[in-house]
């Protein structure tokens, strides 16, 4: 699927809605480019839960807006991504077949 350019003006966010409610791909993924409030509403919780959400917006807060690791926000954006690599670990290792020579 193609994505339509779009000019940007001043109700960007009903222009971003129509250009990705038509590639349900791109809107999930676009987290990393776009806020979660200009996605779609259908999309929102799903963004919400993507490791990539946070992973974005800690680097959205130390690259553009100069905060440190001591600042809440990068804090809970770490938080979450080791919370859910630590998921991703237990689940692992409970699936995993453990053989014996």
């Amino acid at each position: 699927m193609a994505i339509r350019a779009q000019s940007h003006h001043a109700s960007g966010s009903t222009a971003q809605q129509r250009r990705y409610s038509g590639n349900p791909s791109a809107s999930a993924n676009s987290v990393s480019f776009w806020r979660i409030e200009t996605l779609p509403a259908l999309l929102q919780p799903i963004a919400r839960v993507m490791p990539l959400t946070y992973a974005a917006d800690g680097l959205r807060e130390v690259m553009i807006k100069g905060s440190g690791l001591d600042m809440p926000a990068v804090q809970l954006d770490l938080a979450v991504l080791a919370g859910i690599a630590a998921l991703f670990v237990v689940l692992a290792a409970a699936t995993i077949r453990r053989e014996v020579a």
